[in-house]
Order: C-alpha cells, then sequence, then structure tokens
C-alpha cells in the first residue's frame, strides 16, 4: 500500500478519504490504478499499483531526448483529458506526480489535492493549495479552477523536462508565486 495517514486531522482524514474515491472512480492506462481503500486499527490507507519505474523527477538526472518528452507529456495529457472528463481536476501536477512503469509508460499519481466537480469544498476560497513551481495564475489567487490549470502545470513541467529547471524560481514559494502572478499580470487569459 501506498501511504499511511496518522494524522488525527478531520481537515487531512477527509482529504485522504477523498483521493481514494476519485482514484477509484478514475479507470485509465495513464493514471496510477487504485484498488481500493480501508482503515485498520485507526490507520487509513489507499492500496494502489505499484510502479517499479522512477518519478520524472528521478529522472532528470540524466538527458530526455525530445522524443521521450513528447511521449510523456501526450500520455499525461491524455490523463488529464480523461480526468477532466470524469470532472476531476489534479490541481498538483509536478514532476514527484509523473511515475513510470518498468516498460517505461507514464502514469499521473497522487491525488491528493484533487478537486472533483460538484464536491463540497474543504480549503477556504482565496486558499492557496499545491506547488508553487507549476502554479497556474488561477491557483496562485485562490480562485476556482479548471482544467486550463493542469494544462499549465503539465506545460511548465514540459519547460523544465527541456530547460533543466522550472521556468520561475525564487528564495521561497511565496516568491515563485509572485513570479508567476507577475508574468501573467497583463495577460488576458480568457480571450
Amino acid at each position: 500500500f501506498r501511504r499511511v495517514l496518522f494524522r488525527s486531522d478531520p481537515y487531512f482524514k477527509q482529504r485522504f478519504a477523498e483521493e481514494g474515491q476519485i482514484g477509484l472512480k478514475l479507470s485509465h492506462p495513464h493514471i496510477v490504478e487504485v484498488y481500493g481503500t480501508g482503515e485498520a486499527n485507526g490507520i487509513h490507507y489507499i492500496l494502489m499499483e505499484y510502479l517499479a519505474g522512477q518519478s520524472l523527477r528521478d529522472r532528470f538526472g540524466r538527458p530526455i531526448d525530445l522524443n521521450e518528452l513528447i511521449a510523456i507529456v501526450a500520455q499525461i495529457g491524455s490523463a488529464l483529458d480523461y480526468a477532466h472528463s470524469q470532472g476531476v481536476f489534479h490541481r498538483d501536477i509536478k514532476p514527484e506526480n509523473i511515475l513510470f512503469t518498468d516498460q517505461g509508460t507514464a502514469k499521473l499519481g497522487d491525488f491528493g489535492i484533487a478537486r472533483l466537480t460538484g464536491v463540497r469544498r474543504y480549503t477556504s476560497e482565496g486558499m492557496i493549495i499545491g506547488t508553487p513551481e507549476y502554479m497556474s495564475f488561477e491557483q496562485a489567487k485562490g480562485m476556482e479552477l479548471d482544467g486550463r490549470s493542469d494544462q499549465y502545470a503539465l506545460a511548465i513541467v514540459m519547460y523544465e523536462m527541456l530547460a533543466g529547471r522550472p521556468p520561475f524560481t525564487a528564495a521561497n514559494p511565496l516568491a515563485v508565486v509572485e513570479k508567476h502572478l507577475e508574468s501573467l499580470a497583463d495577460v488576458d487569459l480568457y480571450n
């Protein structure tokens, strides 16, 4: 099994339970398969597919050729297209959440902060949730998200695969978020 939750915090328990339910809802060749969820002796767990390959982050130590990059982005893009069609927005696309089978197939994992449309929100309006280096403008502003936010994050991952670093870096997470906001402040994202 993948992860154990030891916290008694109801927010974390709810997020953990939602991750399991979202995982059970999604069935796609490029999404890590969830087999079940449960609780034993106060320990909550998610039982999921074992992937023998590394994460994309682990692969950054070696060159990634253009054909491999295209295949990875296409596979994760396909997973996102499917998840979005099911009303699920991942909200934390990053190299650590792109995993590989031992045959090299890319799979999207960790739906821990994903949002299922129509499900009650557990975060406050304006609350920032996600990884700053990969956040869209809307996510950094704490706004309501849709699939475009995941697409933006995948583009940031692709940039990092090509350049060897994300486009925005800073000494602390808030400064990274600020750089995202500044770079898109004058862009009309909806026209």
